[in-house]
This record gives C-alpha cells, sequence and structure tokens, in this order.
C-alpha cells in the first residue's frame, strides 16, 4: 500500500488557480483531496476522515492562525502544514507554537512539498499505529485484570474459605506477585483429627495458583468426609495426572495430629524437611522420601506416611524451598545452615520472626519466588477429649435426646458410590448427639465400617500396606474390587441409643457378608502398624467390643460418662 492510498487531504487557498494546481497534483499522487477557499469553509468541512491539511496563511475570510484556534474549538486538529511568504523568524515560531506540524515557503517548491508531506504522513500513520497497538494493549490488559480478578476471587473464596484459625499452627506466606503457589493451612475431619497441609506448586503466580485449585478442593472434601491421609494423597496424586499439564506438579506435606493415638502422620513430597525442635536442637527430621503429587500414574505412587508421637515439648517447622533459595545481592543462598542457625536459637522464642531474618538476608522485601513457612506447637493444639458427667449442660441437652433404633443395608455397587462414614456422621449429628460424642463414635465407627468392607466384603489383606510400594497396591486392588461387587456383597450398620438407668450408651453393629477373618491376626499387631490397628483402637474408645465368630459381625457399646 503506497503512502498516499486512502490518505484524505484539504487544501485550503484562497487562490483559485493555486488551490487547482495543488489539489491537481495532490490528485495525481493518488491523495483524496477536497479543495475550499475561506476559513469558515474550511471549519464546514473539517471532519475526523481529515488526515493531512495544506493550509495557506492568508486567507480572504481570515488567517491560517484563524483556522487553526476554531479547529481546536472543535477539537479537530490534524497535521498542517503552512505555506506563506513571511520568513520572519518571529512569525515562524507564532505559527509552530500554535500548532502547525510543518512550514513550507512561497513560491513553493512542489517537489520539496511531497517530501515534506510523505514525512509528515508517515509519522501520522507510526503515531496511529501506535495508538492503536495502546488502545489494543489497554483494552487486553483490561480483560486480563478482569479475568484475574475473577480468578482472584474464586480463588481466594477456595482457599481463604477452607482454612481454620486455629491455636499453636503459624503461617507466614509472602507471595511473588498477585497469586502464590504456596499453600498452608489445617481443617478437622468428624473423628476430631487435625489435618495440616502445606503445598508449593510449579511456577509462580497464576499457573502455580489455578494448580493448587484441585488440591484444596479434594482436601477439603476428603477431610470433612474423614478419610485417611493414604486415600487423601492417592486422590490428590491421581486428580492432578489426569487433569494438569505434565510439566505441573505440586511438593507438599501433609500431616494427621491423632490426638487419641497421640501420634503425627507426615507425608513429605519433594520439600524441604519437617523438623521438630526442641531446646535449641534439631530432634527429628522428616526428609521427603516421596515424589511431588502429579507425576507418577497410581501404581507407582506411595502414599505411605511416617510418624511420631505428639511431641510434649518444641516446635515443628517446615517451610518452602523459597526461603532456602533466596538469595542476597552477591548471590549467596538462605540456605539451611542459616536457618537451622535461626531454630536453634529462635524455634521456641520468636521475638525476631524468620522473615525478618530473611528480609536482613536478602536486603529486599520483593522476592523472585513465594516464600512460606509453618510453626506447630503441639502443645498450644486444642485436644481430643470424651464429654463427661461433670458437663452438666451437655449432659442435659444429651438426655432430652430419646432412644432410637436406625438401621441400613447397601449393597453392590452402592459400597463404592455411598460414602457411609460422613452419611452415619450426619445421621449422628441429626438425632442431637452431642460434637465431642459423635467425634469418637465417628472414629469407632469408621474403623468397623473399613475393616467390614476391606477385610470382609473385599477380602483384602491389609498386611500388604507393610511392604514399601504396599499401599498404592492395596488401593488399587481395593478399587478393582469394588468395581466387582454385586447384588450378594452387602453392609449391615445398626444404631441404637439407650438412656439407660445410669449413663446414656450408643450401641452399633456392623455385619458383612464376608467370610470372616480371625481376630487374632489383627490384634496381635503393634498399635503403630501401618494396618491392623482398628480392633486395638475400637477396644481402647468402647465399654464393650464383641466380636461374632466367624468375625463378619462386630458389635460395640460406647458410653456417655
Amino acid at each position: 500500500m503506497s503512502m498516499s492510498e486512502l490518505c484524505k487531504i484539504m487544501v485550503v487557498d484562497d487562490d483559485e488557480l493555486l488551490n487547482m494546481f495543488f489539489s491537481q497534483h495532490l490528485a495525481d499522487e493518488g491523495f483524496d483531496v477536497i479543495s475550499v477557499f475561506g476559513v469558515q469553509e474550511a471549519l464546514a468541512n473539517l471532519d475526523s476522515s481529515i488526515d493531512f491539511i495544506l493550509l495557506d496563511y492568508n486567507l480572504g475570510d481570515g488567517t491560517g492562525a484563524d483556522f487553526i484556534e476554531g479547529a481546536k474549538l472543535l477539537g479537530l486538529v490534524p497535521p498542517i502544514i503552512m505555506a506563506s511568504a513571511n520568513e520572519n523568524p518571529d512569525f515562524l515560531k507564532e505559527c509552530f507554537d500554535r500548532g502547525i506540524t510543518d512550514y513550507i515557503v512561497k513560491p513553493v517548491n512542489f517537489p520539496l512539498l511531497m517530501l515534506k508531506i510523505k514525512s509528515v504522513l508517515g509519522q501520522v500513520r507510526l503515531q496511529r499505529l501506535i495508538e492503536h497497538k495502546n488502545a489494543e494493549l489497554y483494552e487486553y490488559k483490561a480483560k486480563s485484570e478482569q479475568e484475574e480478578s475473577i480468578a482472584k476471587f474464586i480463588y481466594d473464596r477456595l482457599v481463604n474459605g477452607v482454612s481454620e484459625e486455629r491455636e499453636g499452627i503459624d503461617f507466614y506466606l509472602q507471595s511473588s506477585s498477585s497469586f502464590s503457589g504456596d499453600i498452608g493451612f489445617s481443617l478437622t475431619s468428624p473423628s476430631g483429627d487435625l489435618y495440616i497441609l502445606f503445598a508449593d506448586a510449579t511456577g509462580h503466580g497464576l499457573s502455580a495458583a489455578i494448580t493448587l485449585m484441585p488440591v484444596v478442593s479434594i482436601f477439603k472434601s476428603m477431610v470433612s468426609k474423614g478419610f485417611g491421609l493414604p486415600a487423601i494423597l492417592m486422590e490428590i496424586n491421581r486428580k492432578l495426572v489426569s487433569d494438569t499439564p505434565d510439566d505441573r506438579f505440586v511438593a507438599a506435606i501433609l500431616m494427621q495430629v491423632d490426638a487419641i493415638q497421640s501420634e503425627i502422620s507426615i507425608w513429605n513430597g519433594a520439600m524441604p524437611p519437617v523438623l521438630w525442635v526442641d531446646e535449641g536442637a534439631i530432634r527429628g527430621e522428616f526428609k521427603s522420601t516421596h515424589m511431588a503429587l502429579g507425576i507418577l500414574p497410581d501404581e507407582m505412587f506411595d502414599p505411605s506416611v511416617e510418624k511420631m508421637l505428639i511431641p510434649s515439648s518444641g516446635t515443628i517447622f517446615c517451610c518452602s524451598d523459597g526461603v532456602l533459595e533466596q538469595e542476597n545481592p552477591q548471590g549467596e543462598e538462605f540456605g539451611r545452615e542459616r536457618l537451622i542457625r535461626y531454630l536453634r536459637s529462635h524455634a521456641k522464642d520468636r521475638t525476631q520472626p524468620l522473615h525478618a531474618v530473611l528480609h536482613e538476608h536478602a536486603k529486599t522485601h520483593t522476592y523472585s519466588d513465594d516464600v512460606s513457612y509453618l510453626f506447630i506447637d503441639p502443645l498450644r493444639l486444642p485436644s481430643h477429649s470424651l464429654c463427661n458427667l461433670d458437663d452438666k449442660d451437655s449432659f442435659i441437652k444429651l438426655r432430652s435426646t430419646e432412644n432410637f433404633r436406625w438401621e441400613l443395608r447397601v449393597h453392590g455397587q452402592h459400597l463404592s458410590r455411598i460414602d457411609l462414614n460422613s452419611f452415619n456422621n450426619s445421621l449422628l449429628h441429626t438425632f442431637g448427639l452431642q460434637q465431642d460424642f459423635c467425634q469418637i463414635a465417628f472414629v469407632v465407627l469408621s474403623e468397623m465400617i473399613n475393616n467390614a468392607l476391606d477385610h470382609g466384603v473385599l477380602a483384602l489383606d491389609s498386611s500388604l500396606k507393610d511392604d514399601p510400594d504396599g499401599f498404592a497396591r492395596y488401593f488399587l486392588l481395593r478399587q478393582e474390587k469394588l468395581s466387582t461387587l454385586g447384588s450378594n456383597d452387602y453392609l449391615d450398620i445398626v444404631f441404637e441409643w439407650s438412656l439407660g438407668s445410669e449413663y446414656p450408651c450408643l450401641r452399633i453393629t456392623v455385619s458383612d457378608s464376608g467370610k470372616g477373618y480371625d481376630e487374632n491376626s489383627l490384634t496381635g499387631r503393634s498399635i503403630s502398624a501401618f494396618s491392623g490397628r482398628g480392633l486395638t483402637l475400637i477396644r481402647k474408645l468402647c465399654k464393650s467390643v464383641t466380636i461374632v465368630p466367624p468375625g463378619n459381625k462386630i458389635d460395640v457399646e460406647l458410653e456417655w460418662r
């Protein structure tokens, strides 16, 4: 496309012959030309389609200066080349001050005029291109900000709406952008166990935050339904593998604090070690023994956990790699040595926060990566305890609940589709039982249902989980067997609540269609083993436990006392 194509020029000159000369020559060059002869006629024909004006200074009804002022009032001032015989410097300065683009002396040298016009039009087109690109950029920025605002709203509602403020857990996060790829929060399950998620997604900003969304959603849903850590980990990993790009994954630490058993279960996948710091020393270290979530398929993923007794003193600490890798102006990382030095001095008395030490090292408050860390003070965590009769208000409210009996049989594929633990937890609350008592009942009922389904109906051998990769093989086999259940496979659950003469009592009976199992093969195992702990825990919490031969029916009594 030539310079003159689609370009519209107005020639303003009261000399008809000169006007015609300019107009003809410009038309021959391919310009669209409008010829006018005075100030008022020029203003009347001026609109936004005019790209350029060749303007004579002395006109019959005014001057070129009058036209410029009128054009300014209309808000239309295209590029102008002024033509005049006056070469006085003060006159020329006045013309340029009024806003002309260029000046040519009469008599006009036409080849020079054409060079000036094409130069001006080239600048005009470049300016218009810049304005157009700026407009496109502004529109793109506005749309991006709107989309980011929506994404941030959803992210904040999902993440901030999930966490529970809790005594004993202190989480710090400084994001490197408006979205964070690090996250840390805690939830309580129906059993009263405390679950903690601390994660660092690949990358930064929105892309990292989006990767965390399914992690948060699944964690929230499964904790609320009473699932254990291995099942939660398997489901999160499966979701990330199937629904996120290959280069997206999530390094994470998941913990389960079981106050009834006085133990903490820890899973560390590609995160810096979890440290137990006490009296200025590192008493325990749980290094990463797993790949990050979202990399391995089910058959290779390992959801097995490490365990420790809940410490009676000290602090548990974990951080993202953004803390360790933060560099100072000399390119030196903060590193493990500086971190350990800080923890030994300040883990208990954190008068100087870790982020202040990190800022001092980095000499900046703006980081290239998200920085986050988590302190857990076991002694400040809420304890788990049974309600007792000294709590008169709770007991009076409980006594107002009448006796009831409730039975349920679940057949075939419904065993894999219905979340029995969550359903029965809701049922216990519906009948008016107090929260603390419901938590204990939920723990007992969950163990009973899991034993009946896994070892009874599905005939799974829990010793599979003792192998290093046993958890993964166990869960895969479980999923396979669930998919083959038929109408002859069932689970019966019975609740009987009786106020009684002395203490209120909840009787729970669970039976299944399986062949039963040898009680002695399970109760002989350690309470800290990965499998076989269900019956030991049930006996610890219940007034009485009866296993009816051949082992496919268990009857327990929970007493309110």
